[in-house]
């Protein structure tokens, strides 16, 4: 924009009057006529000047004038500890018309002024150095969610990130401790806490275990001691505008009416949905204690035993657990298929070791047995009443596709087909199953609108490898690495040095009561108490201060 003074000036008149801005009660000097056309004798120390319209360049600038250009613009700055000095306010500028925005002011761009400013490539709209924090906003706050909010929250304030990241930045060329951003991390999810989903198995065999498996956000020290992550927001997300960059949340209170974030960068990691009793379906934990109770109280009062139907990693893991947690029960683990984990890229040999653990912790199983009805029967079996001899507890009986029939108190099928919940992101940003296409650095695809400030995590991206909790916090750990090299190229103009997921080969650790068992790498199949120690420890690894290279993290 080109600003032109008012008439009285352009008569060729000598002195500058004073003139009285109508939102101020003090009067200022009234700006010089025009713009000089030639630049000025020295560089000049802006790095960008953006007004009402079209960017002012600084070098269009009177070197006469720009001790008053500061002076009127730049002496509501607060002292800032860095070099580099975001925008804190507005402030009246005569000499280009109106209001302008000292975007930012640093000793390197002063240096260098051909130094190009931070670059939005990709289509991004996000100002290089506009006011205020970057607002990152974490949809979903399981493993993958939280891990990238606390290790980008620890990035942003200048410390060394937990998990993984600590042994990532000592490999880093820059040893030097992560530069300091003003960040503002919100955080969505329909719970109100963090559920323990590896620690399904076990929820649903012992109560005391369930109580500790769902931990409210109140009740994360994490969460509310760190300074720049808002209390998380319980709701869920309708419907994501990549090209506006902005998220409409429905609140979890039934009437309230759903409300519009806007983001700078987004991360997602909303996970998988499955079907009870993989997961529990309640989105609070007293609703969640309700619900599990039932089933925990089915399994342990069972006189003709406990039936789990289906041989993949849940149902192997939901039987051994429940066998550990109720030795009195009869668990009988009945499979489709001629071997255990089928559905898994898994060699024969993981198949074989699991079934050797299963029967040496008393599971009976039952392969090739697919089920085919279940009828319930009275109390003393002739079908007209609802339990056992006991009269309190049901029995069925079960009938399989081969003419094998099982009496069992209580039926736990554990399979179902996992959905991605990625029902809220533009169709164009997903695969055919529905699962979020993203590049080596999580960032998403490239043909979707600000491609650079989005990156999704976890169980529900389009990457190779057996969906884990291991996984994703591997993802969110290196998503708030790559978020933080984002910030730094957006602020400075530097170059990112992102770090790249590397294709997963299939892995796997199953806790299979006292014992568990390991597969990945070079390794080939391990087994024992030892193995169990090593991921799981004693609570399925709940609070494991951390593991010894095993899947899970302190949170």
């Amino acid at each position: 924009m080109e600003c032109s003074p008012p008439s009285r000036y352009r008569s060729g008149q000598t002195r500058r009057p004073r003139w009285r801005d109508p939102r101020k009660k003090r009067c200022q000097l009234a700006s010089p006529p025009l713009l000089p056309t030639t630049p000025p004798s020295r560089p000049s120390s802006f790095a960008s000047i953006t007004g009402p319209s079209s960017p002012i360049k600084a070098s269009a600038v009177p070197s006469g004038l720009k001790s008053k250009i500061n002076f009127t613009c730049l002496r509501s700055v607060k002292k800032l500890k860095r070099k580099n000095w975001r925008v804190v306010g507005r402030r009246c500028c005569h000499y280009v018309g109106r209001f302008c925005v000292i975007r930012s002011y640093s000793a390197t761009s002063a240096a260098s002024p051909s130094q190009p400013a931070a670059t939005t490539n990709m289509g991004s709209t996000l100002d290089a150095a506009a006011p205020g924090p970057f607002k990152v906003l974490v949809i979903g706050g399981s493993y993958g969610g939280l891990a990238a909010a606390l290790n980008l929250s620890d990035l942003c304030l200048g410390k060394p990130a937990r998990g993984d990241l600590r042994e990532r930045n000592e490999e880093n060329a820059n040893k030097n401790d992560p530069e300091p951003f003003d960040v503002d991390i919100t955080m969505v999810d329909e719970r109100d806490g963090f559920y323990h989903v590896i620690g399904s198995p076990l929820v649903f065999a012992s109560s005391t275990y369930a109580e500790k498996a769902w931990i409210p956000y109140k009740d994360i020290p994490a969460l509310q001691t760190t300074p720049n992550i808002r209390p998380p927001v319980r709701g869920s997300v309708v419907r994501v505008d990549l090209e506006s960059k902005t998220a409409e949340i429905r609140p979890a209170s039934g009437n309230s009416k759903p409300h519009t974030l806007a983001y700078d960068i987004l991360v997602v990691a909303a996970g998988l949905r499955r079907a009870f009793p993989v997961v529990p379906q309640a989105l609070e934990r007293a609703t969640y204690l309700s619900e599990v109770a039932p089933h925990i109280q089915a399994v342990t009062h069972a006189p003709d035993g406990v039936l789990v139907v289906g041989g993949g990693a849940v149902g192997v893991e939901m039987a051994a657990e429940l066998k550990l947690a109720q030795p009195q029960t009869k668990v009988t683990l009945a499979h489709s298929r001629a071997r255990l984990l089928s559905s898994e890229p898994l060699p024969d040999t993981v198949a074989s070791q699991a079934l050797a653990l299963l029967q040496k912790g008393g599971v009976d199983v039952l392969l090739d047995h697919r089920l085919e009805t279940t009828r319930l029967l009275s109390n003393d079996g002739d079908g007209n009443g609802n339990g056992n001899s006991s009269g309190d507890t049901p029995v069925h009986e079960v009938t399989f596709t081969n003419g094998h029939t099982l009496r069992t108190n209580a039926v736990v099928r554990a399979m179902s087909q996992s959905v991605p919940s990625t029902q809220f992101l533009p169709p164009a940003a997903l695969d055919a199953a529905g699962y979020l296409r993203i590049r080596p650095n999580l960032f998403f695809p490239a043909d979707v609108p600000h491609a650079d400030s989005a990156l999704g995590v976890g169980d529900l991206v389009a990457w190779s490898g057996i969906k884990r909790c291991g996984g994703a916090m591997h993802h969110g750990a290196l998503a708030a690495w790559n978020v933080h090299q984002r910030m730094r190229q957006l602020r400075h103009g530097t170059a990112p040095v992102f770090q790249a997921l590397e294709k997963t080969p299939p892995m796997i650790a199953l806790a299979l009561g006292k014992e568990a068992l390991a597969f990945g790498g070079e390794d080939g199949v391990k087994t024992g108490t030892d193995i169990a120690e090593h991921f799981f420890q004693d609570d399925v690894g709940l609070n494991s201060e951390k593991p010894k290279g095993g899947d899970m993290d302190k949170i």
